[in-house]
């Protein structure tokens, strides 16, 4: 794994990094933190969400949803990828904005395909909308923006068919192209990430990237998916250094307030950056966060713990859970059909990656998504938008 590109390893860090005599015991705690922190965020939001469990289902529930809605959102999110990827354009103070539509335009691929009664008919218009979005990711070397889309396919196959095989083969399916996609994704950041800019087309990038499979196999990719999903290295040293260097309140939890105002009111509000923040934080380096090369996750409940000990972890959990579990249950009061099931959605998409979402964005994607949703919601119905009910 390349360390400029992926993050720091184990290896390569643990001189600047403070470990304990006692291994084992260091690797305990952060899996422990870890795991008895996600049962204790479910078991509150679980609470909190009450007997109105069944309602945030947005496989059960989708003939809530309007058909305008969705085919609106979609369409404003692919023309802000058109705008972004192609045109060159910078949304700028609205940037924050059209990130989030853009991920409403990926749920509504769900709903929009849905509609059609045939599971077979639901994949392929699944597939079929996810392409152009996928098509115009290639380009620039993030594997999220590229899986994002066809994750509502995905869910169709796994929750719509209940062969066996089918299910089997899917999965197969699914390994092999997560496996090439981390190959291209990798080759598109060892290609154009770096000290000297370079510029490449989509088309240039993929016939590069097809020399290049001449020097890698299927296995090289399964190595790489393994490496990057496993964040248990990641964990242990980010608590090894709170409980050498001391715990980080301000760094973890002070961005939170600042974060909430949006840009378009806070032009020149600092670029976080979380991530790079840790890989300077791991390698103990004093310079520019624009400088790090590389984000490297902390781990959700490690950073808490980061931020504040057992205080901050356990703290963290309950406020991060009883807010999500609130806004939802408010969304499900007044923003019935695509509102509320959206923002399910967008729970479960969380929910795959939560353990490397960093503290500050964790909160404040559940905020702008909601403000976001409230917005649509409201503007829609002024224009006598069908949000609900499908049949």
């Amino acid at each position: 794994m390349d360390s400029a590109v992926y993050g720091p390893r184990i290896e390569d860090i643990y001189r600047a990094v403070p470990l304990p005599a006692n291994l084992t015991l260091l690797f305990l705690k952060a899996e422990a933190l870890n795991h008895f922190g996600i049962l204790l965020l479910v078991s509150v939001w679980r609470r909190v969400v009450g007997n109105q469990i069944d309602n945030f289902s947005f496989s059960n529930n989708y003939r809530e949803v309007g058909r305008q809605l969705p085919r609106l959102v979609y369409t404003a999110a692919l023309a802000i990828e058109i705008a972004t990827r192609l045109a060159g354009q910078d949304f700028g103070a609205l940037k924050q904005i059209s990130s989030l539509t853009y991920q409403l335009g990926v749920v509504s691929i769900f709903f929009i395909a849905s509609m059609q009664r045939n599971r077979y008919g639901q994949v392929i218009i699944a597939v079929a909308l996810a392409i152009p979005l996928v098509i115009l990711a290639l380009g620039g070397g993030m594997k999220e923006a590229i899986l994002f889309p066809l994750v509502p396919a995905v869910l169709i196959i796994w929750f719509g068919f209940r062969s066996i095989s089918f299910k089997t083969l899917a999965i197969i399916i699914g390994f092999v192209f997560l496996a090439y996609s981390q190959l291209y994704v990798r080759y598109v950041r060892d290609t154009t990430w770096g000290p000297i800019e370079s510029s490449y087309s989509t088309v240039q990038l993929l016939e590069g990237f097809q020399e290049h499979l001449n020097h890698v196999t299927l296995v090289d990719g399964m190595e790489s998916i393994s490496s990057r999903i496993n964040m248990t290295i990641s964990r242990a040293i980010t608590i090894a250094i709170a409980d050498a260097r001391g715990f980080e309140p301000y760094t973890i939890f002070g961005p939170i307030p600042a974060s909430l105002i949006p840009r378009l009111f806070w032009p020149n509000k600092p670029v976080l950056m979380p991530g790079a923040r840790h890989t300077l934080r791991i390698r103990n380096l004093n310079i520019p966060l624009t400088k790090a090369g590389s984000a490297t996750a902390a781990g959700f409940f490690s950073e808490l713990y980061l931020g504040g000990g057992f205080v901050g972890w356990l703290l963290g959990i309950l406020i991060y859970a009883i807010m999500l579990g609130a806004v939802q249950r408010y969304a499900l009061q007044t923003m019935k059909g695509f509102g509320h099931l959206a923002l399910s959605f967008l729970t479960v998409y969380w929910a795959l990656r939560f353990e490397e979402k960093a503290v500050v964005y964790a909160y404040t994607e559940i905020f702008f998504t909601f403000i976001l949703l409230v917005l649509l919601i409201k503007g829609t119905k002024v224009f006598r938008y069908d949000t609900k009910r499908i049949l």
